[in-house]
């Protein structure tokens, strides 16, 4: 084995043996069977998948001649599934890095320590195929393997994700054969695999075998486009085949047929029935001869994310008797990719890219990915109005393109390159250049048929070099019917200048703040669209300010979307040893160097349940807005956001509530609404007569008729929600005043408010009953601290990363946020109240403190109303909050509320909510956010009730609004954990209560939380009424009652 280390340490060496990449495609014996297209109709595929014998070494140099012999006894040796990573199975340890590679080796060496994975397996050839052309196909392996066969080297590659082709001629034979595949983890293509993702060999795509007669078809290229009239479609019809010998051809003929997306046929004829030509034009490949033909199509159906259509494209080979030799077959669509005047163009529309970044990740396989995994993430992006997916940092599974042209999606397909550690260097160096350009090549090559590709990528974070040149000197020569996206060509220089335009025609920066894109709309003159490649960085409490940035692209020129950082939190299902899952993310298996938890930056959990900030990604790129334009008499407008389709597909459903109570609703038929067009109905909304304080609140829902290929009938795709003023206001008969009373005695106060009894000390409250039940066991405290999210800083890097990249969580640190003292300064009793005042300071604060006063007043109503003053020095800016902390039985686990809901929302997050009247619980609220983080926030919240069952309970009401959340677990658990399985729930519920709540943003990897989200120094009052709630009272009436 000593070709291993020479191949897998030998950036020049791309490959060993490998026949041309192609485009996927699966022989049959005649068109008509080839219209299956898919693998499994294939009677001539041999599926390899499945249990192999796995052997695990330590290194390479463990292995000896004897490993391929085909005699060799395996049957001793453990078992493993294909596809498969072999450190999801027990063997080695998945290691993850962000930026800095897993080792300290200098490009290319690797570790002298590279563990090794042998797989065998044996397989049964058929007879018939005895005299074919048989090929052996790998779909992917990482980071370098060796391919046997029968004890023989069929050949190597080294693109973990890109597919691998070796011809079996004279090496298989009918009945059984040997095969042995030896994967080695470390080569020097994973310098080029620096993709901040799990590291985690094995053989982790299909593998299989496939059969062709020595006549036939090698590789199609359907270029299928549309012409400037946007009707007629232009395939552009290439295709290569091989001949025994050359003489052989010209007894051939090659015809192809076009099948409509109905399955009528669309168009046949002849691709060559003349003389043949070689690949280089001198006839002298029999193996790869070229052929072509260019038909005009009136009136097809073209392609988009919108509307899906495909054609299917069989092609067939037959000989002088007009027998099908070999036939094939692709589903193609027709469609238009362009930049224009600072646009790109769908079919001639200047669509909104609403995407997501995806990696492969499952959190017990890895990245062996299922199909069923595949298309639930695509079904599921499809339901939350997402259009776009970028490929990062490689090439997919066919299947996945496959998946895309059939649902709709328009795909940045990116080639399987990232250098991040070598950022600068890997792309200018020409012992490179190979590596580079043979990955753009079997990028293009391979998926050069997929309609949903409109852009190949170059890579990312990978500097720019030379080595970029060549690739889109190949991918522009092969293809001139798509475009070009590369970051590392606009990076730090796009705002003011117009960069880099022979390898991106896009501007396709990671990570602008809103103010960068402004800028550079009003301000550059570079005719390009503004794409962003990664934005919104998805991880734990995250996506704030999306509404912003939804808001600059309707009102921009120039900026067309972008793709969320991203899909899917990749962490490792574990279990703790009492049975206990969570998801382990980099540093849990001793993997050394690591980046933490910075893998789990998904807007999905590993098991694909969608967070709170997709929800808000649903809402923004919703199809259709929908804007209330006259409350009395429920006219509203629908502007159908779509390019192509109408609105035909949709049914609308409303309905009127009444602080919960549901005063009217029904359903409406859509009107015929044109893309990019309004239309406008009228709602039979009759307003009830509402008693003071209660709100009425309209919601509007647009729903699917029918079932589709991504969602059931009824699925919603768009709403929109309205606040209505009451028509007539009922006037409810006076309550009779309540005794009230504040008995001061020696070192605390008792305050009385009918039932309601409250002792008060200098610390605040510390208990409070109605009728005798208990209320309340502590609170309401001073409460500035949150547990701070991913976005306000990595706190498992926080002492690493102080003097690299801040962000607001070191500032908060240092200066103490998180270990502030609330001293009392001041109890006094004032009549009908108690005043309250603490000073409050920082350790990393000298001489500087926050005042903090409260006073405690009964009212006649029943309730004691809580008055809280905050002086905020500037010392003090960028609280992450301003509030106060209340203790609550462990019993009162019922939450009833008027405020934004149902889900998570905080100032910057409140695009997919609405205000209403919700019920949940304490348990429900909890989000449970990989890395344990604030979760469960409620905003523009008007009262909040909570119980046990129906009986009596606290109720909270803030007059001029607050926020809130209720958690078995206090911030200081929260901050300090570092798994979900680390928190235990304690013996009382804590209530936060907040005047305000510092926004969730999206600062882990990008722009910190806007300014006008922050909570900036000054003096602030917040007053909230707390009351006994009696068994089974409505809460809301309660609430309006006690305010007005």
């Amino acid at each position: 084995m000593n070709l291993a280390k020479l191949f897998y340490t030998s950036p020049e060496a791309v490959g060993l043996r490998r026949l041309p990449v192609r485009a996927t495609l699966y022989p049959f014996d005649s068109v008509e069977a080839a219209r299956a297209v898919r693998k499994e109709s294939s009677p001539f595929v041999l599926d390899l998948d499945g249990s192999w014998a796995f052997r695990y070494l330590t290194d390479p140099a463990a292995l000896d001649e004897t490993v391929a012999d085909p005699a060799l006894d395996d049957s001793g040796w453990e078992r493993a599934e294909v596809p498969g990573c072999w450190v999801m199975h027990g063997y080695d340890h998945p290691h993850y890095t962000n930026v800095q590679m897993p080792f300290a080796e200098m490009p290319p060496e690797v570790p002298a320590g590279n563990p090794t994975g042998v797989y065998r397996r044996a397989f049964t050839l058929p007879e018939a195929w005895a005299a074919r052309r048989n090929v052996l196909h790998f779909d992917g392996a990482e980071s370098c393997f060796l391919a046997f066969v029968n004890g023989q080297l069929v050949g190597g590659s080294k693109d973990s994700r890109g597919a691998t082709e070796f011809d079996l001629t004279g090496i298989a034979h009918a009945g059984e054969n040997q095969l042995t595949v030896v994967v080695i983890k470390w080569s020097d293509g994973t310098f080029l695999e620096d993709q901040d993702h799990w590291y985690l060999p094995g053989l982790s795509r299909s593998v299989y075998l496939y059969s062709t007669p020595q006549a036939h078809i090698a590789d199609l290229f359907a270029k299928s486009t549309l012409k400037e009239d946007l009707t007629t479609g232009l395939l552009d019809l290439e295709l290569f085949y091989g001949v025994p010998e050359l003489k052989a051809a010209d007894a051939l003929e090659i015809s192809a047929k076009l099948y409509a997306p109905d399955g009528s046929a669309a168009w046949e004829g002849l691709v060559r029935s003349a003389k043949v030509e070689g690949m280089f034009g001198n006839g002298s490949d029999p193996a790869r001869l070229a052929c072509r033909s260019v038909v005009e199509l009136p009136d097809v159906a073209p392609w988009s994310a919108e509307a899906p259509n495909l054609y299917t494209l069989a092609v067939a080979i037959t000989d002088e008797s007009g027998r099908c030799v070999d036939a094939t077959s692709t589903r193609i669509g027709f469609r238009r990719y362009e930049v224009r005047r600072r646009e790109f163009l769908v079919n001639g529309q200047p669509v909104r890219i609403c995407g997501m970044n995806r990696h492969d990740h499952h959190d017990t396989l890895g990245k062996a990915v299922p199909y069923e995994t595949m298309k639930l993430d695509l079904v599921t992006m499809k339901r939350f109005n997402v259009n776009a997916v970028r490929t990062c940092h490689y090439q997919n599974a066919p299947e996945f393109y496959d998946l895309c042209d059939e649902l709709g999606f328009y795909v940045v397909d990116e080639a399987n390159i990232e250098h991040h550690a070598f950022y600068n260097d890997l792309c200018r160096n020409p012992q490179w250049t190979a590596a580079f350009a043979d990955r753009a090549a079997r990028l293009v090559e391979r998926d050069k048929n997929h309609a949903c590709v409109y852009a190949w990528s170059l890579g990312n974070e990978s500097g720019l070099g030379a080595n970029q040149a060549a690739m889109a000197g190949y991918i522009r020569f092969r293809d001139d019917s798509r475009l070009l996206h590369y970051e590392g060509a606009v990076s730090g220089q796009w705002v003011d200048c117009v960069p880099n335009r022979a390898v991106t025609d896009f501007i396709c920066p990671m990570y602008p703040s809103i103010e960068m894109l402004v800028r550079w709309s009003e301000n550059n003159r570079d005719d390009r669209p503004l794409v962003m490649c990664e934005f919104n960085h998805a991880m734990g409490n995250s996506n704030g300010s999306l509404k912003d940035y939804f808001e600059a692209f309707d009102r921009y020129p120039g900026l067309q979307g972008g793709f969320i950082w991203e899909w899917i939190d990749h962490g490792i299902r574990q279990e703790t040893p009492d049975g206990r899952a969570y998801w382990a993310y980099g540093g849990d298996f001793g993997d050394t160097p690591n980046d933490a938890n910075f893998c789990t930056d998904g807007i999905v959990w590993p098991d694909r349940t969608p967070h709170p900030g997709l929800y808000e990604f649903k809402a923004l790129a919703q199809p259709v807005g929908i804007t209330l334009l006259d409350a009395a008499s429920g006219r509203i407008e629908l502007f159908n956001r779509r390019w192509f389709t109408g609105l035909d597909d949709l049914a609308l459903d409303w309905v009127l509530e009444a602080d919960g109570r549901r005063a009217g609703g029904g359903t409406e038929p859509v009107p015929a609404t044109a893309p990019r067009s309004r239309t406008y109905l009228t709602l039979p909304v009759e307003r009830p007569e509402t008693m003071p304080g209660e709100k009425l609140v309209l919601r509007v829902s647009l729903k699917l008729k029918n079932a589709c290929a991504w969602a059931e009938a009824g699925h919603e795709v768009a709403f929109g929600a309205f606040e209505l003023p009451a028509l007539s206001v009922a006037k409810p008969l006076p309550a009779e005043p309540l005794p009230t009373g504040v008995k001061k005695l020696a070192d605390r106060a008792e305050l009385l408010a009918g039932v309601l009894t409250a002792q008060v000390n200098a610390s605040g409250i510390t208990a409070m009953s109605f009728g005798g039940a208990e209320l309340l066991k502590r609170g309401p405290r001073l409460n500035l601290w949150r547990a701070a999210t991913d976005n306000d800083g990595i706190k498992l890097q926080l002492e690493e990363s102080r003097t690299g990249w801040r962000k607001a969580l070191h500032v908060w640190t240092e200066k103490g946020y998180d270990r502030f003292r609330a001293v009392p300064d001041e109890f006094a009793a004032l009549g009908d109240a108690v005043e309250l005042r603490s000073m409050v300071s920082c350790p990393g604060i000298d001489g500087i403190e926050l005042e903090f006063t409260q006073l405690l007043r009964p009212l006649p109503a029943g309730a004691v109303e809580v008055l809280s003053t905050f002086v905020v020095p500037p010392e003090f800016d960028d609280l992450p909050r301003l509030g106060l902390t209340l203790e609550l039985p462990p019993e009162f686990a019922n939450v009833e509320y008027f405020g934004l809901g149902p889900l998570e929302n905080y100032i910057d997050r409140d695009a997919a909510v609405w205000p209403g009247l919700f019920r949940t619980t304490v348990d429900e609220m909890y989000v449970p956010y990989i890395m344990p983080q604030e979760n469960g926030n409620r905003t523009r919240v008007e009262f909040a009730a909570f119980r046990p069952g129906e009986g009596a309970g606290l109720l909270v009401t803030a007059p001029g609004g607050m926020e809130f959340s209720a958690s078995r677990y206090s911030v200081d658990q929260l901050w300090r954990a570092k798994h979900t399985c680390d928190l235990t729930p304690e013996s009382v519920i804590y209530l936060n209560i907040d005047l305000r709540q510092r926004g969730v943003g999206t600062g882990s990897c990008g722009p910190d939380t806007r300014e006008a989200y922050r909570i900036a120094p000054g003096r602030y009052q917040f007053s909230i009424l707390l009351a006994g709630l009696p068994e089974k009272a409505d809460a809301a009436k309660l609430a309006r009652s006690l305010v007005n």
